[in-house]
C-alpha cells in the first residue's frame, strides 16, 4: 500500500499541482531542508527517508514519508525548496497525525515559530495563512486538490 501511495505522490500530485505558480518556501538546500525537519521529527521518535527521487518539469522532486503520509519536496534548479505537498488517506487517523507532524516539521525548517506554526496549523481562513517577518513571507496552504479519500495539503509563500 505504502508503494501505491508514493506512485500516486509522484505520479498523479505533480500533473495536478505544478501548473501553480513556481514559489520558494525556503532558502535552504534539500539536505539541509530535511535535515532540520528531522530535528523536530526526532522528538516524535520519527525521521523522513527520501524514497524516490524523480525530475518532472521544472522541479526535482522528493518524495518521502511517514508511515502512511507522504511528503513531496519540489526543489528548484538552485537546490532549493520552492513548494512542499504533504499527502495523507482520510480514512486513517494515523495517517491524518502523521501528515500533520510532517507539515509541522517542514514548517519548523522553513523557519516558522512554534506559536506561527500552531497558529497556522490551527487557522480557519481560506486559505489558510500567516506573514512570517523572521523570514519575510507569507506561508500558506492550498487545500483545494484534496478528494474525499486523500488529503492533499501544499504549502506555499508569497513575498506580499
Amino acid at each position: 500500500m505504502k508503494k501505491i501511495f508514493l506512485i500516486l505522490a509522484i505520479l498523479i500530485l505533480p500533473i495536478r499541482i505544478c501548473s501553480a505558480e513556481v514559489v520558494q518556501v525556503s532558502d535552504e538546500v534539500i539536505g539541509t531542508f530535511i535535515a532540520r525537519c528531522n530535528e523536530i521529527l526526532a522528538t516524535e521518535n520519527q525521521r523522513f527517508r527520501v524514497e524516490a527521487q524523480e525530475r518532472l518539469g521544472i522541479f526535482t522532486l522528493y518524495v518521502g514519508g511517514l508511515g502512511d503520509s507522504a511528503t513531496t519536496f519540489f526543489v528548484n534548479d538552485d537546490g532549493t525548496v520552492s513548494k512542499i505537498a504533504v499527502i495523507s488517506k482520510n480514512a486513517s487517523k494515523t495517517s491524518i497525525e502523521l501528515g500533520k507532524l510532517s507539515t509541522a516539521a517542514c514548517l519548523h525548517a522553513i523557519g516558522l515559530s512554534e506559536t506561527e506554526i500552531r497558529t497556522l496549523m490551527t487557522s480557519t481562513k481560506n486559505p489558510p495563512s500567516l506573514w512570517c517577518p523572521e523570514i519575510e513571507r507569507r506561508i500558506f496552504f492550498d487545500d483545494e486538490k484534496s478528494t474525499p479519500g486523500v488529503r492533499f495539503r501544499v504549502i506555499k509563500a508569497s513575498d506580499d
